[in-house]
């Protein structure tokens, strides 16, 4: 009587158990990531679903009853004791898998359930962000090392333009004397204390002090230079006749000419009225230019041409001589291209004009 009830019970139970087992059995041959049932004493895959069909590149059928350790590569290292090897020959070539593994015992017989993942390309994205980063690491030791290279040749720059200062205080000092001298000499002919003097001698003795001046105004002002290269320069603006300095400039030159038959002409100076600059800068200017173009003409003329545009003074410089090569005309007016104090194209950027150059050559 009590029998009948307990076999029955056990039939339920057993048939419950197998469809458990053949609902497991499904999920797990169907499921999309590779898993394997492994034999833990001996490495025999007990079972094996689609996803490591897919993974080696075998049936489910040729995988169960192959060892695991068949299919690691010959550079395995996969420490002993463990299950499953870290380098696999999979469908896709020698492959790193991870492998989550968890211990069961099934009808007394100890196994291993396995999900493997292919991390190959994860492995090699790791690798190279590790070498990019060693490279990395070097290049920045690389970069240090030359920021304290630049910086001891920036140190060793500072203390050469503090040499060239002190070197242009000196000059100037010697300089001041003979030139004060000269100028003071000059005065004393120009009026008269040493004798009597016509008027060319007068004239030209007057061009000798004014050149002497402007002379040693540029002197007493060598230490711009250093507010030049650094973009500080004040100029020392107020009004005056831009004729009068363009006239001077050019009878200051007129002896330059000698008797190599250069005509000097100028024009236009008459009624060109008062502008707001620095004066000495200008005549520096015209002088830099006027004495370029008798520099380079051995015959023929030099044609100094000036006229009023509204609110400025536009003065052309033009000569006969043998002008300028073509590849060098965007270069004249360049810093450093010529060796001066400051570039005359400069200077005159800073009185608010501008300067061109074309030629013929």
């Amino acid at each position: 009587m009590f029998i009948r009830p307990l076999f029955k019970e056990i039939v339920v139970c057993r048939c419950e158990a197998e469809r458990v087992g053949t609902r497991f059995k499904a999920m797990f041959s169907d499921h999309g990531a590779a898993m394997l049932l492994i034999d833990a004493e001996t490495g025999i895959i007990a079972e094996a679903n689609r996803g490591a069909s897919h993974l080696y590149g075998f049936p489910e059928a040729e995988l169960i009853g192959r060892s695991l350790r068949d299919l690691a590569t010959p550079d395995d290292k996969t420490p002993l004791g463990s299950t499953v090897p870290i380098n696999q020959l999979t469908a896709s070539g020698e492959s790193v898998v991870d492998s989550q593994c968890t211990d069961l015992v099934l009808d007394g017989r100890h196994y291993v359930y396995a999900v493997l993942t292919d991390v190959t390309a994860r492995v090699i994205a790791g690798r190279r962000f590790n070498e990019a980063a060693e490279e990395l690491e070097a290049f920045a030791e690389e970069l240090q090392e030359s920021n304290s290279l630049l910086e001891e040749l920036n140190n060793e720059l500072h203390n050469r333009d503090a040499m060239r200062v002190r070197f242009l205080a000196a000059m100037s000092h010697e300089l001041r004397t003979p030139l004060g001298a000269i100028v003071g000499f000059a005065d004393i002919l120009r009026d008269g204390l040493a004798g009597e003097l016509n008027e060319e001698q007068s004239k030209q003795i007057g061009l000798i002090g004014e050149s002497g001046r402007h002379v040693l105004h540029l002197v007493e002002e060598m230490f711009d230079i250093a507010r030049i290269d650094s973009g500080h320069m004040e100029l020392e603006e107020q009004p005056y006749g831009v004729g009068e300095v363009i006239d001077r400039a050019v009878e200051t030159l007129r002896p330059v000419i000698g008797s190599s038959g250069v005509e000097m002409r100028l024009s236009g100076t008459e009624h060109l009225g008062d502008i707001v600059g620095d004066r000495y800068r200008v005549e520096q200017i015209l002088l830099n230019l006027v004495g370029n173009a008798l520099k380079y003409t051995e015959t023929g003329h030099v044609d100094v041409c000036a006229r009023r545009e509204r609110s400025r003074v536009v003065v052309e410089v033009a000569d006969t001589g043998c002008g300028i090569a073509s590849c060098n005309i965007e270069r004249i007016f360049d810093d450093y291209f010529r060796v001066t104090p400051e570039s005359a194209h400069n200077v005159t950027q800073r009185h608010g004009g501008w300067t061109w150059a074309g030629s013929f050559a």
